[in-house]
């Protein structure tokens, strides 16, 4: 999960450093150890013709390896400002199509044309060099085995009228001396097509061979639902810390709160106790047992996180909502949806249940969404469930009456709310405020309400904007 969130893999450069592995390993290095074969035979033969073309044949066969190795190394050259265009083209057509409704909304076509351009402009360009710099490497061997099969028949024939040398002898060596030149052009130019083959495989290896999060089978425990954290740090790198010397313990069947700035970690928090980020030092506790004993998969189907954005997948709303439970009776289905007050409105469906959700519910409301992505955490009834700012999608009347059965929803689990939205936070038993990673206030809503700090400062500014926004509206 790390590496996802650390560098966009692109998935044609990926393929297309197999198709290089395999093209390298099935024409280059395996032709050229077959051809290297057949010298052993063909050098003694062409030899024992005729030393005198067989001296010609080699020394135009080093020239045409020397030339290949230098025009080689140009073309290398100009292959990597080449990729580096060809990647900023894929990202920029990825996050054009990814963002169209901002790009449409913004009206931003006409500078996305014009960047568009430059950027195609600059990748032709690049891939002109490399074809045109392919273009000479092969013209320049070409050009060097004609003037070695001239030279060959140049010198034979002479040899030919001077006796040296039968006219048959001349044939059947000119037929060969390409069996001779070929290979040992490939050989002297396959450390290149080597370090070809080992650059590529290191950018695929650095994929195939990263840790699986499940290589390891651990416990699988029925949780509690107690969650602790041992003076964890976490970031992306080692020079940036999101999460710094963070300690506190939530124990089971609380309502806990975290809230603060953004950015200050709190989504992050989140994921740690899923297990999607694993801390650079520290100890992420479920139930007093160390996130890395145990088995991940079995522990995320007893902790739901539910974000701002929860992605759907095509297919029906109960398909969606099962997703976690495949063989989920539709008794459950209703009980989860209920749960959200989204059951009612599912009904006013033409096809109830049955609706077809468009890739990542897009054919639906943001607010119900949300209701779906809640229901859909609740299906197996997890004993932790992490509210990430998942009720800032509800219209009013739903934010109530989700907020009022929060206390019916954490019945019998450990429930966590992060929002910035402070009112959020009073039905809690705790509230955690974290600062620049690190938790600068704990305690309840009403003590921290109390004192002075970061929780105090921002619930008196929301509620006198809510108080503004009440006068303004009276008036």
């Amino acid at each position: 999960m790390q590496r996802f969130n650390k560098e966009s893999i692109s998935f044609a450069r990926f393929t297309g450093q197999i198709s290089q592995i395999k093209i390298l390993l099935t024409q280059k290095v395996y032709s050229t150890a077959l051809d290297s074969i057949a010298l052993v035979v063909f050098v003694p033969i062409l030899f024992f013709y005729s030393p005198i073309l067989f001296t010609v044949v080699l020394l135009f066969s080093l020239t045409g390896a020397l030339a290949s190795m230098y025009f080689s190394k140009k073309q290398r050259d100009a292959i990597g400002p080449m990729g580096k265009a060809a990647k900023i083209r894929d990202q920029f057509v990825s996050t054009t199509v990814n963002g169209i409704e901002n790009v449409k909304g913004l009206a931003l076509e006409p500078g996305l044309k014009d960047a568009w351009r430059d950027i195609e402009a600059n990748y032709i360009i690049e891939a002109e060099k490399v074809q045109k710099k392919t273009g000479v490497l092969h013209n320049v061997t070409s050009t060097i085995n004609q003037l070695m099969t001239a030279m060959v028949i140049f010198v034979g024939v002479h040899l030919v009228f001077g006796g040296g040398l039968s006219a048959g002898i001349l044939v059947g060596f000119n037929m060969l001396a390409s069996r001779v030149s070929s290979p040992i052009i490939a050989l002297v130019t396959l450390k290149t097509e080597i370090s070809k083959l080992l650059q590529s495989i290191q950018v695929v290896s650095g994929i195939i061979d990263a840790n699986s999060e499940t290589s390891v089978k651990g416990q699988k425990p029925q949780l509690m639902g107690q969650v602790s954290f041992k003076n964890v740090a976490f970031g992306y790198d080692d020079q940036t810390k999101i999460i710094m010397n963070v300690d506190c313990e939530i124990n089971p069947r609380q309502i806990v709160g975290i809230t603060g700035k953004s950015g200050c970690g709190k989504s992050t928090l989140a994921k740690l106790i899923q297990g999607l980020y694993r801390p650079q030092s520290g100890i992420v506790a479920l139930d007093n047992v160390d996130l890395r004993l145990l088995d991940l998969s079995h522990i995320r189907s007893q902790v739901s996180l539910v974000g701002s954005d929860s992605y759907f997948f095509p297919g029906t709303i109960r398909e969606n909502i099962s997703k976690p439970m495949p063989n989920s009776s539709m008794d459950r289905i209703i009980w989860s949806t209920k749960k959200v007050f989204a059951h009612d409105e599912i009904e006013k469906f033409p096809d109830g249940y049955e609706t077809f959700l468009e890739e990542n519910a897009s054919n639906v409301s943001t607010g119900m969404r949300q209701k779906l992505a809640i229901a859909r955490a609740l299906i197996r009834n997890p004993r932790i469930l992490i509210l990430d700012d998942a009720i800032s999608g509800f219209d009013v009347d739903s934010e109530i009456k989700l907020y009022d059965a929060l206390p019916d929803i954490s019945v019998g689990r450990t429930l966590i709310i992060i929002s910035n939205r402070l009112w959020h936070l009073r039905l809690c038993n705790k509230v955690l405020v974290l600062n620049d990673g690190k938790i600068s206030q704990n305690g309840t809503f009403e003590e921290l309400q109390g004192n002075e700090g970061f929780f105090k400062d921002q619930y008196e500014k929301q509620m006198n904007m809510i108080s503004s926004n009440n006068s303004r509206k009276l008036r």
